[in-house]
């Protein structure tokens, strides 16, 4: 069924395909009379037996089923829960005579849609619509669960096959145990730092200017925040990271701020020994000079 807008004071700009469980043609005919008056295109199949049910369900696709509660040898229920079986999961609609409490309780258990008293059919439009509407947004919200369970599990790819460093933090700067490779660039494992603050592995000299970064980071989300600092590596030394964090505490996939790093230790050593052969240089061409 294609995704549209659906309400009762809207009709389909389409023809619905009606599956209806009837054995009294009249019936029928008063039924598909109120949703053609209610201007809604259908086109139905009539079955009044469990096997003639089972074959349309093996050959084609429905929106919606409309069955009545009582019919020769089964019931509108014992339907309902043989389309449940078959894991269909469209709107499910009883037209009946008459409904007693018992039974109407009955068909809230069994899932059912609604049900529309044949002398009140006029409600049978509005009763169907509204029924196709929610299963729309049953269906839009499942999507939306399996687009953030897809999105979760990329994310853990990322992390648990990246060469460089990944930390979740909670927006109190404690690492979180959900994450799989916390700090693995610096020789922690997450069960090491899990609860623990961020700024314990931080260098004392760097940790005014790690808690100024993670204040920026918290003020703009999604916003790419960089840094460049000293952390403690499990072996107690000191290694220089570089990276970036991100607030994605909103995302629902994600829900912390991520830190992204390096270890840059070798190249911030090459500068220091770059800078002391230069110093080296300018005294030797000063004295020279002199």
């Amino acid at each position: 069924m294609k995704d549209q807008d659906v309400s009762a004071s809207q009709p389909y700009d389409r023809s619905l395909r009606l599956l209806i469980i009837e054995d009294d043609a009249a019936d029928v005919d008063l039924a598909l009379s109120e949703l053609k008056r209610a201007g809604l295109e259908v086109e139905a199949e009539i079955v009044q037996t469990p096997d003639e049910f089972e074959r349309c369900l093996d050959r084609a696709s429905y929106d919606a089923v409309l069955s009545d509660y009582k019919l020769p040898g089964w019931t509108g229920i014992d339907a309902s829960v043989q389309l449940r079986k078959r894991r269909f999961y469209i709107p499910f609609i009883l037209l009946s005579g008459s409904i007693g409490d018992e039974a109407a309780v009955e068909c809230i258990k069994q899932g059912i849609s609604d049900y529309v008293l044949k002398d009140h059919l006029s409600r049978l439009p509005v009763a169907l619509e509204r029924a196709l509407q929610e299963q729309q947004l049953r269906s839009a919200r499942a999507w939306g669960e399996q687009e953030v369970r897809q999105r979760e599990k990329r994310f853990r790819a990322i992390i648990e096959n990246s060469s460089d460093g990944i930390a979740l933090v909670g927006p109190d700067g404690l690492f979180l145990p959900s994450s799989p490779s916390t700090v693995a660039a610096l020789g922690w494992s997450p069960e090491d730092v899990a609860g623990t603050s961020l700024f314990e592995i931080v260098h004392p000299e760097d940790a005014v200017l790690a808690k100024e970064v993670f204040a920026a980071v918290l003020d703009e989300p999604a916003r790419a925040i960089p840094f460049e600092l000293r952390a403690r590596h499990r072996d107690g030394g000191w290694r220089w990271a570089e990276g970036v964090g991100r607030n994605l505490l909103d995302d629902p996939s994600v829900q912390a701020v991520v830190i992204h790093y390096r270890d840059v230790t070798q190249r911030k050593e090459q500068e220091v020994e770059i800078r002391r052969l230069n110093e080296g240089l300018e005294r030797m061409v000063a004295e020279r000079g002199s």
